[in-house]
């Protein structure tokens, strides 16, 4: 109803509906505030990243050590391409980082957020809501 309605204009939906950028960040302003005062929920940004291929691959004639190290000019035939997510603890400033060999997938979000839980709950006793910030988010 919204695209026929407003002809496809995320603008147009904004201001017809109220959805309005300055509504939004202020609801999230007053939302983020109500957590940071509530002992009960953690309030956590996630993000995936771009895939990162693993192998014995070129630095451009660069070498991080000592002596050099013969790498492929080319990252054909990756060992493995891992996807990583950040996970950032506001409260601390701690960022966690999980990487799968997965696709960028909700399921893997998913499973992240697990790791993350079942390494970092003894942190946070008393905590039994998370809010999560997706992708960057403010």
């Amino acid at each position: 109803m919204t695209v026929k309605y407003c002809h496809g204009s995320a603008r147009h939906a904004e201001t017809v509906f109220g959805w309005g950028r300055d509504a939004i960040f202020e609801n999230l302003r007053f939302v983020h505030g109500q957590a940071s005062r509530d002992r009960e929920t953690l309030r956590i940004s996630m993000d995936s990243k771009a895939k990162v291929k693993i192998g014995e691959f070129s630095l451009r004639g660069l070498a991080r050590g000592r002596s050099t190290v013969r790498a492929a000019d080319h990252d054909i035939g990756p060992s493995a391409v891992l996807t990583p997510v950040g996970i950032l603890e506001l409260a601390k400033h701690q960022l966690n980082l999980v990487f799968g060999t997965s696709r960028d997938t909700s399921v893997f979000m998913v499973v992240a957020l697990q790791w993350f839980w079942n390494n970092r709950q003894e942190a946070y006793p008393g905590v039994q809501r998370l809010l999560i910030n997706l992708d960057n988010g403010p």
